[in-house]
């Protein structure tokens, strides 16, 4: 049985490495590029507007606001709540925490060994134990803001890796000024 499976991985390994991975769509490309331009207030206004259309409950017409912001001020700490950026990305990091544990970030924050950007929001990535670092770094807050509207644009791992690389790694260039 065993070398029957790796005679079948073995043949179709080639056509699984030849097979397109699924792609943004093309007409999306120039919004993609175009995140890259805004800024970050104008990110987070975008991503709160995109994670409201997802929660059906905010659709309710019993749905207030206030409640909303009541619910998360009894939750999270008040660093989450300096501004709207910083608000939205620390909303992503709980409600969408798969998204950012995907990619790296390139702030420098490994010496407090963040393996992942979730984990500059999240204490060991785990949902409930807030990280304060993000509340502070303007590179963590744009990272996750711009990896949560590429996501939801159909950008691929590859696609929002390399543009993540070439706009905050900082042995590729000096990163932009995000100021939270």
């Amino acid at each position: 049985m065993r070398r029957l499976i790796i005679i079948a991985i073995t043949l179709c390994a080639p056509l699984l490495l030849a097979a397109p991975l699924p792609a943004m769509d093309s007409g999306h490309y120039g919004e993609f590029q175009q995140y890259l331009q805004l800024p970050v207030s104008k990110l987070a206004e975008k991503a709160s507007q995109t994670l409201d259309e997802q929660e059906d409950w905010i659709a309710s017409p019993a749905f207030n606001p206030a409640d909303e912001l009541s619910l998360f001020r009894n939750t999270l700490p008040e660093y989450v709540f300096k501004s709207a950026p910083i608000y939205t990305a620390y909303r992503i990091a709980t409600k969408k925490p798969d998204i950012l544990r995907r990619y790296p970030c390139y702030c420098g924050c490994e010496e407090q060994n963040h393996t992942d950007l979730l984990h500059c929001f999240l204490k060991d990535g785990k949902a409930g134990a807030y990280e304060p670092h993000a509340s502070t770094c303007p590179t963590c807050v744009g990272e996750a803001l711009l990896v949560f509207l590429w996501t939801e644009l159909g950008a691929t791992y590859g696609e929002i890796t390399g543009a993540l690389r070439l706009a905050f790694d900082p042995s590729v260039h000096e990163p932009p000024p995000f100021t939270p």
